[in-house]
């Protein structure tokens, strides 16, 4: 987060890890905390090694986001759970299983807007939440896998690329804009 100076980090053994890139003292940014969210939503004291070991069953982190002022970070794992984070009081403020018609998406790719958080993945679909991560809606797209999203501010259309070399263009309502892909010469090449 820009205001704040920190970065999030995923990682495999479930855990988030936020940064401090403000020191001037060092280059190497510092690490402030080190949350699981999901297992006993709590924040783990850097310097107890077990409890950092008791957190690896948890399921991979698979993206993470702070929100630009850096009050709040939303993240979702492997297992297809989304979680919004306060990082002022440290504490879990809301919870959500991505799924559609009882599909589950391993996340892939998060965008946060303001108002609302966007998340797409392994299921074709994109997944939009209020930022209290209340499912709003749940959309179509044309790539097996979404890897990114980008969204026009002015506009809201949302571009979609994923699995093939697929893109798919979107309108803030939802309406397919057009979905590219190359032909099948380009991907063999």
């Amino acid at each position: 987060a820009a205001a704040t100076r920190q970065l999030a980090s995923a990682s495999e053994d479930g855990t988030i890890r936020l940064w401090d890139c403000s020191s001037s003292s060092s280059s190497s940014p510092v690490c402030i905390s080190c949350i699981n969210p999901w297992d006993d939503p709590s924040v783990i004291p850097l310097n107890q090694p077990r409890e950092l070991l008791r957190s690896i069953k948890s399921p991979a982190v698979t993206c993470v986001r702070l929100s630009a002022e850096g009050r709040f970070l939303v993240a979702s794992n492997a297992s297809g759970s989304l979680v919004l984070w306060n990082c002022m009081d440290q504490s879990l403020a809301a919870q959500q299983i991505i799924r559609d018609d009882d599909q589950k998406c391993t996340p892939q790719v998060l965008l946060l807007s303001p108002g609302s958080v966007t998340v797409a993945g392994t299921d074709k679909k994109i997944h939009q939440f209020t930022f209290q991560l209340e499912h709003v809606r749940s959309l179509d797209v044309g790539p097996e896998s979404v890897f990114g999203v980008a969204t026009e501010p002015e506009t809201g259309m949302l571009a979609v690329c994923g699995s093939r070399g697929c893109l798919d263009l979107l309108s803030e309502q939802g309406a397919a804009l057009g979905l590219l892909r190359p032909p099948p010469s380009v991907l063999m090449g």
